[in-house]
């Protein structure tokens, strides 16, 4: 596979647009009803946002505007580590400004506001669009979560957090050891020591199943799709999507994006070249 940081940085891109969680296999069975252009199979060089974050934007970027659903890159604080105002000239919190709490995420719809409003008071620049989804909470699924509550009280709090030593040593043991030992080993080993709890993903397999947790970041996906379809229509210049992770729903026992997986940094790399009609 080709790496997905060489072609970000290598390629003549105007529009980026991330699917936070996209999976490759779940885009490419869908992306069809909504785009067109040749679809490839990258790897991304991260298993969750702000490893991702911290690989390919390393340096400041001049001439890129970030517009970010995703409160990991925001303009007022640094969120475990990470200042977005550091590696981008202009940070669109939709995050924030977009945020519904009936829905507890950001719509997409409101970040392609955001990214249009952002396109023509920023002639000349390259955007960065980041959507939230395909990643839960799930639009289309009748089931209370948190979301990113928690992290955006941390964000509006002004606080310049760092990760505990609890999550800074599961991180470092669930992606080494599920390398040599599995990942369930690994999930199973910190579930009794009570080094990590069930995700929101597995909650919802546990009570409804796996094919509804299926069928729900399916229909997730296709609603960012069509807000993507739209911009696409509607933005000037090459447009590109891609993922920061991907997500993981079930396979060998285990959920999210918190473990060492193949599934987890195969992503999609579109070069859009329409729309479907």
């Amino acid at each position: 596979m080709e790496s997905q940081k060489k072609l970000i940085h290598g390629t003549n891109w105007d529009t980026l647009i991330i699917l936070d969680a996209c999976r490759y296999d779940y885009f490419g069975e869908i992306y069809r009803n909504y785009l067109k252009g040749d679809l490839k199979k990258v790897e991304s060089p991260g298993t969750k946002t702000l490893f991702w974050l911290d690989s390919v934007f390393p340096a400041y970027l001049k001439d890129v505007v970030y517009i970010s659903a995703n409160p990991y890159v925001n303009s007022k604080t640094k969120v475990e580590g990470f200042y977005g105002s550091e590696h981008f000239e202009k940070i669109v919190d939709v995050w924030d400004a977009g945020f519904s709490r009936e829905l507890n995420t950001v719509p997409p719809k409101e970040a392609g506001k955001a990214a249009r409003n952002a396109r023509m008071h920023n002639p000349g620049k390259r955007m960065i669009v980041h959507f939230m989804q395909p990643h839960d909470p799930y639009i289309a699924l009748d089931y209370s979560s948190r979301g990113f509550n928690s992290v955006m009280e941390l964000v509006g709090g002004g606080v310049d957090t760092e990760r505990t030593f609890k999550n800074k040593f599961f991180d470092s043991i669930g992606s080494f050891g599920s390398k040599i030992l599995g990942g369930k080993l690994i999930h199973k080993i910190g579930r009794f020591l009570g080094l990590n709890t069930p995700t929101r993903l597995e909650k919802i397999a546990e009570e409804f199943g796996e094919e509804v947790l299926r069928d729900a970041y399916r229909k997730n996906l296709e609603i960012v799709l069509e807000e993507v379809k739209t911009l696409a229509e509607r933005l000037p210049g090459s447009i590109i999507v891609t993922a920061d992770h991907g997500e993981l729903l079930g396979e060998n026992g285990l959920y999210g994006h918190l473990f060492h997986h193949h599934l987890l940094k195969e992503v999609p790399w579109l070069e859009v070249e329409g729309v479907k009609g």
